[in-house]
């Protein structure tokens, strides 16, 4: 065999290197191989071992949970059984004591049943949610897309301010950390520490601060925050503008469903009127009710038009989506029924008048400040008509009938006791024509002028309406020479007299004199009085005090043509003794009479 240098031929060398790794290599290779399957063989026995002992105690282990639940469940049984017997015996203190023991016992078994059968913990088990009505948690959710639209149209601003805001106290801050960067310069410009160690240290710290506080960052973020800032403002709008844009935004969509939900209001509250109209045109049904609840049936009618016609509004924006315009609306009739707390006493009462279930009824007689009413009709307003009157009708709100009370109207009484062109007497002796009669005032045409009455003082004045007709009643006087003929004769004569001389008032078509009578009344103290009576028509309210003269001056034709004595009243003085002695003795010294001389015993 020949054996060669290695330094001649390295190749064979490295040959035989690489076989004997390669051996190596192969040797420990199947090593690890068959240390892998014999521990995998082993494990697979331990395995099969392990789980024979394991299955034995989970065995046990069930059996043992069984048997408790078991007997959980014969307890609940028995403890049912128990409730239902109680439920049937009759109710005392003791059986309701011992019924609410047995209900917290049966809450506890169920809930250790569960326990048991679940190997959870109490804590752990799922517990029955509390519905609590949180009022705070509810408006947020109902106010959430009012306040995101509010959010919406004051973004940009509040963008503006906050950007503002951070570029003035990214200013403040760069001042601040450039006066710091300075303090720290000049510190480790000093030169004056000799300890190396501490020194190195020193100026570490120093160094690593004036790394901290270097505003090169700051300003590029106040750089940024200028630019963002200038971009805003220069997409910045006029507020007309913006106003503009937020009510066209607004109507492009808002203004749709606003204009749907509209059309959904007024179409049901029409619909539903009309058909309510025709239902009680064309039925007699209403008709036939009483007229208070057939004021309650169309009170109850309109409350549910309304309630049906608001509903459909608020269904139609709901079905939009439109949730921002639907808390608006909602928050809006809850913010009228909240402050109408206040007036519903009230209302309740007007609703009553309303309704005419109150002090005031329609068709009855109401005196408003001093005058006489028809009151026609009762509603959200309430009518009131003097037919009397000029423009003698009265639209108010019903709230104003409060405490008012009215009276069923007599047909044959007057609303007023005058009408235009009535002549009339008052109690201040003004005589006059009616020229205007209003709510307010009455305008008499007195001895050629105009004279003005407030309404209510005008009926104070007690007015006497001649138009309506009227009687003339004259007292006259005759001497007592013919006291033998004045009981009969006389009436007589001046009856036919008077008719004689007025007969131009009977002889017209229309006349204006209906009779006169004449009767002896009374025998005064100078005279024989007679009673003359003339009855005149309403025709000749305007003559009063005319024909007053006339028939005075008839009566003393009628004297002069049958010479009678018209008497005068004559005048008798009572003297008092003393005062007759002291008369008689003075004329007698006077020589004027001659008294007759005393009886004795006088």
């Amino acid at each position: 065999m020949q054996i060669t240098d290695p330094k001649q031929s390295p190749l064979p060398q490295c040959s035989l290197l690489f076989s004997k790794g390669f051996f190596v290599i192969l040797s420990l290779l199947f090593l690890f191989s068959f240390s892998c399957f014999g521990n995998l063989s082993f494990g697979q026995e331990v395995q099969q071992d392990v789980p024979i002992e394991k299955q034995t105690q989970e065995e046990l282990n069930l059996e043992k949970d069984q048997s408790n639940l078991l007997q959980i469940t014969e307890r609940i049984v028995t403890v049912r059984k128990d409730l239902d017997a109680l439920k049937k015996k009759t109710s005392t203190p003791e059986i309701a004591n011992r019924m609410e023991e047995l209900e917290k016992e049966l809450v506890n078994l169920n809930q250790s049943f569960e326990t048991a059968a679940t190997k959870l913990q109490e804590e752990e088990l799922p517990q029955k949610e509390e519905i609590k009505f949180d009022w705070s948690r509810e408006l947020q959710e109902i106010t959430k897309p009012l306040l995101l639209a509010i959010r919406e149209i004051s973004d940009k601003p509040r963008k503006v301010d906050t950007l503002k805001a951070r570029k003035e106290s990214l200013a403040k801050q760069i001042s601040r950390y450039e006066n710091a960067k300075k303090h720290l310069e000049a510190l480790a410009a000093k030169n004056s520490i000799e300890n190396k160690e501490i020194k190195k240290n020193y100026v570490t710290r120093l160094n690593k601060l004036s790394e901290k506080y270097n505003s090169e960052s700051l300003k590029f973020k106040l750089e940024e925050t200028q630019r963002s800032l200038d971009q805003i403002q220069a997409t910045e709008k006029s507020f007309f503008e913006f106003l503009a844009d937020s009510f066209g935004d607004f109507f492009k969509v808002r203004g749709k469903n606003l204009l749907v939900a509209f059309f959904f209001f007024f179409g049901f509250w029409w619909g539903l009127d009309k058909t309510y109209s025709l239902i009680s045109s064309k039925t007699k049904i209403l008709k036939k009710l009483n007229p208070q609840v057939r004021k309650l049936v169309n009170a109850a009618s309109n409350v549910f038009i309304m309630t049906i016609s608001v509903f459909a509004g608020l269904v139609s924006l709901y079905m939009q989506d439109d949730w921002l315009l639907l808390s608006i609306i909602i928050m809006t009739l809850f913010a009228v029924a909240w402050s109408s707390r206040q007036v519903i006493p009230a209302f309740l009462k007007e609703l009553r008048l309303i309704l005419d279930l109150g002090t005031v009824r329609e068709g009855e007689r109401l005196i408003w400040k001093g005058v006489p009413f028809l009151v026609k009709d009762i509603g959200i307003y309430t009518t009131l008509v003097n037919t009397r009157l000029s423009g003698g009708t009265i639209k108010m709100p019903t709230g104003e009938l409060m405490g008012k009370n009215s009276r069923p109207a007599v047909k044959t009484e007057p609303w007023f006791p005058t009408k235009t062109g009535d002549w009339v007497i008052l109690s201040d002796e003004t005589f006059g024509e009616i020229m205007t009669q209003t709510i307010e005032q009455v305008v008499l045409k007195h001895k050629g002028s105009l004279k003005y009455y407030p309404t209510t003082e005008f009926l104070t004045l007690h007015p006497i309406n001649l138009s309506t007709g009227y009687v003339l009643v004259i007292h006259f006087g005759l001497d007592y020479g013919i006291q033998s003929r004045i009981c009969d004769d006389i009436p007589l004569m001046f009856e036919e007299g008077l008719k004689k001389h007025l007969a131009h008032h009977f002889e017209k078509d229309s006349p204006e004199l209906l009779g006169i009578r004449v009767y002896f009344d009374n025998a005064g103290a100078s005279s024989l009085n007679l009673l003359i009576i003339v009855e005149v028509d309403g025709k000749g309210a305007g003559d009063y005090y005319s024909f007053q003269r006339d028939v005075n001056s008839t009566l003393v034709k009628i004297c002069n043509e049958n010479e009678l004595v018209i008497p005068f009243n004559q005048l008798t003085v009572s003297l008092s003794d003393d005062v007759k002695s002291l008369a008689s003795t003075s004329l007698q010294n006077q020589g004027i009479i001659n008294l007759p001389s005393e009886q004795s015993g006088n």
